[in-house]
């Protein structure tokens, strides 16, 4: 039994590197995909402003 805690002792502490790193590399890849949809809302309401004049009086963009 002790044999076994220590085994998965150390398989966690060689694992938890890796793990971490997918995490960051997930929480990056939300990151850029909220920030690209921002970017597309920002857009598309700056062009709605242009195009009528009731959106460019709200300044929603």
């Amino acid at each position: 039994m002790m044999a076994f805690l220590v085994l998965l002792s150390v398989a966690l502490a060689l694992l938890t590197p890796q793990v971490a790193d997918h995490a960051l590399d997930r929480q990056a890849s939300a990151a850029r995909y909220l920030e690209g949809g921002i970017r597309l809302l920002n857009t598309l309401l700056r062009t709605h402003e242009v195009h009528r004049p009731a959106l460019e009086k709200a300044h929603l963009a």
